[in-house]
């Protein structure tokens, strides 16, 4: 495993997390990961929106590191990226497209395109939700050969223990654990994914 720094070179006070990468074994593939969690949007999300772009910048360089050697790697980025499919970040900067639209020269795929589509989401705001905890994989991770998955494979874990109803928008929401100084008890603000590998019979 390895921490990929983040240091703004035009905000070098900033503090963010740093991406952690892990690489592994299963079966005969080997499956290479990177675990998110970028700049909040605490401040306005087009004030800090140059801050995510920067980290999908070098997130973007570490896994063309790997494809430049491989280009049948199997690479999985996921995590609270604090942006949506669509947002530049993740659509522009990283290129992770929908797996739906039928993009067959995309190197990366956002597997929670579909979903966020349908209006779902993993973080609820102003009585709407955001898709902002997303999945993304390398092209060789959809085909069926060795471990292998899909957006069908993909979800949003949201079991009513880790909900409460929340009158003011008429929906049920993330039961976080604090708010301000006030602890609530709860799991988290938002709402975890998870992604099932499959393996191939060929």
């Amino acid at each position: 495993k390895d921490f990929i720094p983040i240091q703004f070179p035009f905000d070098k006070e900033s503090k963010v997390r740093d991406i952690l990468y892990a690489k592994g074994e299963a079966g005969n593939d080997t499956l290479h990961f990177f675990v998110n969690h970028w700049k909040s949007r605490a401040g306005g999300r087009e004030e800090t929106e140059q801050k995510r772009s920067y980290s999908a910048r070098v997130l973007k360089a570490q896994i063309d590191s790997i494809l430049n050697v491989n280009a049948d790697a199997k690479i999985i980025a996921m995590g609270d990226f604090n942006d949506e499919p669509t947002n530049k970040s993740l659509s522009e900067v990283l290129g992770a497209k929908n797996p739906e639209a039928g993009d067959k020269e995309a190197t990366l795929y956002n597997l929670m395109y579909p979903k966020d589509k349908q209006g779902k989401g993993t973080y609820s705001y102003k009585y709407e939700w955001f898709m902002l905890d997303n999945f993304i994989v390398s092209a060789a991770c959809l085909e069926e050969n060795g471990y292998h998955t899909g957006h069908e494979n993909v979800h949003i874990f949201d079991p009513p223990w880790v909900l409460y109803d929340d009158s003011k928008a008429g929906m049920k929401v993330p039961n976080r654990t604090y708010g301000g100084d006030n602890y609530f008890g709860g799991i988290s603000d938002h709402l975890a994914i998870y992604g099932v590998f499959k393996l191939s019979k060929n």
